[in-house]
């Protein structure tokens, strides 16, 4: 067949199906409901009987016309359509509430909704296709937005709609007033001679920027599964057409598919990947429509088995804890998982990690003083003894000495420890030397290991520490995708539409401005001029990713001063945010891969950039492995070699920079670089030691920024108060740049100066000295 033949047998599919559609729909929309009436639940379940019916119908004739492959394609694209469509109703139910709109003009408001919508999505599908047979890389980006759009359905997001903030509503009220009351079905009514919008246009407003919204979603998902223009274009256009008579079926049962949004969360997580990596491997489509299928199925059958609890249930269970604080889906509430408030699998009369004479003596080394409450960034913030060290270490003598039940134990015990961002600033005020780092620690770990996370914390914990921390590829994968992300100034866009779920705003809030100039680590760096030694470099794993830049200087300023860097192949990520979560076996897991990676061969030193990845190394090693003799004396062996770039270069400034770098500056102390490795003044004297650098001193240099590890994604309205008060006393420096030590305070000092509306930029130590060596070319 030649190429004219197939345009002209496309043409005429075309046409077909659009003539069959259109005679349907006037039926549909003109003929049986042209009149305004309640639409009756038989009415409606014949009409969705019947545009389901033509559906699959229509996918027999893509099978003998366009073979197997293709109504494949057409079916997994229908399923997902429909299934998007289906929890979509949720939205259009609060919608008609919120105006108060009769069941008598719903289906007047939905027939126009649904013509709108069928030619909006008409263009956005004819855009999203032409986009991907033009620009291959645009599937990455639609694979970004389903993967974001995964998590804010996990997050429940559409569960907070509020139709009177929907922006197109704002603006047509701008120039239309709004009726107080319906006049009849007409969407504008003349009143004194000014036109004016009845509640009828609002709601039909809202839906179809509603809509919009939908089809920025949905589309890209089915182009997840096929490019092709027919394909994707029948298939959606088919499963809204029976949008409007779902509706009126489902009306009355929708609050049962209560885990629908879970499937179709995990669906389109599943579908951004397979996008994300088509080049890599391909999936077949019959294997996502079985995956398709197989969610949707368990999402119905786990509705019905188990029911949502009524209003009254989640009540009495809500009450049972104060908003205690866990991990990473709080959607900003900091709530800890239903499951977890019925109980925790404990004795009650037995907490072992309490009970060991090691903890015992930390314990009892507490003085009750009060040095630690000024220096505590969560006790400045909620002024409450318990969220204050002292207070903490209270708890914790509290279930030694098995006065918390297990109840307890899991809300307001773990909602205190959660709260707490193990900065040790407090060991750098306690005059009894308690080790306030490790009690914090045993009390993570011990709360950790008797909870029972839910799916979408198993499912997020798994993704990002297991899968993406220790692997560098995958993350720079990701890094390229930000990258783009920011290129094409869809950055801009979500941040001044403000749509993300809150613990995805805080991940995106931190995402510095990348640059892709990543280390090549084939072969070691030579040193430049006189060799002074040989150093391994443990590169990390965001600050590799996402801070190339920061790694790039650091190996050019240890050549500079004649030292051969080299890579350690086998390193990976340090441990330190599975620690900070309580994951111990995981972080036990890594730590012996970089023990046996940095002390694979006779390396002068083992130089680190990040303040919380050397506390980890140096220190944190040692206490993992005290019941493991071989893998503790290798700790001990790598924590005589590490060392902070910063505390390095003090001792070993072979090379001091004399470049002229004319910028008023301010150092932000890494809480574990100044408060765990006690490097205090060496990233100063270095800074000093530029020509026409201006340092000047913070007001509070040992204020906490509120990164710590994953903190401010945790706890991001806790830490957010925190960073607020450190941009205060940023600010007042009038630094043209800010210079950070450590990833987390780097990445999170961004997000301040964007929160804090400063004309600053955030910088490594090495990078600005760096500055001054290529100055001096």
């Amino acid at each position: 067949m030649t190429s004219s033949e197939l345009v002209s047998r496309e043409m005429l599919m075309f046409g077909g199906f659009t003539i069959v559609v259109g005679i349907m729909l006037y039926i549909d929309l003109f003929v049986v409901n042209r009149k305004a009436h309640i639409i009756t639940i038989k009415s409606a379940l014949t009409w969705s009987a019947i545009w389901i019916g033509a559906a699959l119908l229509f996918n027999v004739f893509v099978y003998y016309e366009l073979g197997s492959e293709k109504a494949l394609m057409y079916l997994a694209a229908y399923l997902i359509e429909k299934s998007l469509s289906v929890d979509n109703l949720f939205v259009f139910l609060v919608v008609f509430s919120y105006f108060g709109i009769a069941p008598l003009y719903q289906p007047r408001i939905l027939r126009w909704g649904i013509l709108g919508a069928i030619v909006m999505r008409a263009i956005l599908i004819v855009v999203g296709v032409e986009l991907v047979h033009n620009f291959s890389w645009m599937l990455y980006v639609f694979g970004i937005i389903l993967v974001v759009t995964a998590f804010r359905l996990f997050n429940g997001v559409e569960d907070d709609v509020n139709p009177g903030n929907n922006a197109a509503l704002k603006f047509v009220s701008r120039y239309l007033p709004v009726t107080p009351t319906l006049h009849a079905e007409k969407f504008l009514v003349r009143l004194n001679g000014v036109m004016h919008a009845t509640p009828l246009l609002a709601t039909l407003v809202v839906i179809e920027s509603t809509d919009l919204l939908f089809a920025l979603d949905s589309i890209p998902a089915v182009l997840g599964i096929s490019n092709d223009l027919f394909i994707v274009y029948t298939s959606n256009i088919f499963a809204i057409l029976g949008l409007r008579a779902l509706y009126f079926a489902l009306a009355g049962v929708m609050q049962l598919f209560h885990y629908l949004k879970y499937a179709l969360a995990i669906i389109l997580g599943f579908i951004g990947v397979k996008m994300l990596l088509h080049e890599i491997f391909k999936i077949p489509t019959e294997i996502a429509l079985g995956v398709v299928f197989v969610l949707l199925t368990l999402a119905i059958v786990a509705s019905i088995v188990f029911p949502k609890k009524d209003a009254e249930e989640v009540k009495a269970e809500s009450a049972l804890a104060p908003n205690p604080g866990v991990f990473f889906w709080s959607s900003g509430k900091n709530r800890i998982p239903r499951n977890a408030q019925k109980g925790l699998a404990l004795n009650e009369s037995t907490f072992p990690e309490f009970t060991t004479p090691q903890f015992r003596a930390r314990v009892n080394q507490c003085i009750h003083c009060g040095l630690c409450l000024q220096a505590c960034p969560t006790y400045a913030v909620f002024g409450t003894e318990m969220d204050s060290p002292r207070g903490r270490i209270v708890l914790m003598r509290a279930v030694a000495e098995n006065k918390i039940a297990p109840d307890d134990f899991g809300t307001v015990f773990a909602q205190h420890m959660n709260l707490c961002l193990s900065c040790l600033a407090c060991e750098s005020a306690c005059p009894s030397g308690v080790q306030y780092g490790q009690l914090i620690q045993t009390a993570r770990i011990a709360v950790e290991a008797r909870r029972r996370p839910g799916i979408a914390e198993r499912f997020v914990r798994w993704l990002g520490l297991r899968e993406m921390m220790p692997n560098v590829a995958r993350l720079k994968l990701m890094a390229r995708a930000v990258w783009l992300y920011q290129f094409l100034g869809l950055q801009k866009a979500v941040r001044a539409l403000n749509w993300l779920p809150q613990p995805l705003r805080a991940m995106e809030a931190i995402l510095p401005p990348l640059e892709l100039n990543f280390l090549d680590r084939a072969e070691p760096a030579a040193a430049l001029g006189e060799r002074r030694g040989t150093v391994a470099f443990f590169h990390g794993c965001i600050q590799e990713a996402f801070l190339a830049p920061v790694n790039a200087a650091t190996v050019r300023v240890l050549q500079r001063n004649g030292y051969a860097v080299h890579f350690p192949a086998e390193q990976t990520c340090c441990g330190a945010a599975q620690l900070h979560v309580g994951d111990l076996a995981h972080a036990r897991e890594l730590a012996r891969k970089n023990l046996d990676a940095l002390l694979s061969e006779k390396y002068d030193y083992v130089i680190n950039n990040a303040g919380g990845c050397g506390a980890t190394l140096k220190h944190e090693y040692v206490h993992l492995f005290h019941d493991e003799p071989e893998y503790e004396t290798k700790a001990k062996q790598l924590a005589h070699k590490v060392k902070d770039i910063s505390e390095f270069l003090a001792e070993h400034l072979h090379a001091p920079p004399r470049g002229e770098v004319n910028l008023r500056v301010t150092y932000s102390d890494s809480c574990h670089l100044r408060n765990a490795q006690k490097v205090i003044r060496q990233p100063r004297d270095l800074l000093k030691q530029i020509p026409g650098l201006n340092l000047v001193e913070l007001k509070t240099p040992d204020q906490c920024c509120g990164s710590a590890g994953v903190y401010n994604i945790a706890q991001s309205e806790t830490a957010d108060a925190i960073l607020d008060a450190k941009m205060t006393d940023i600010a007042a420096t009038g630094a043209a740049v800010i210079v950070a030590s450590n990833t987390g305070c780097h990445m999170q000092l961004w997000a301040g100066v964007r929160r804090a509306k400063l004309n600053a930029r955030v910088m490594h130590v090495v990078e600005v000295l760096d500055l001054s060596y290529r100055a001096m070319n």
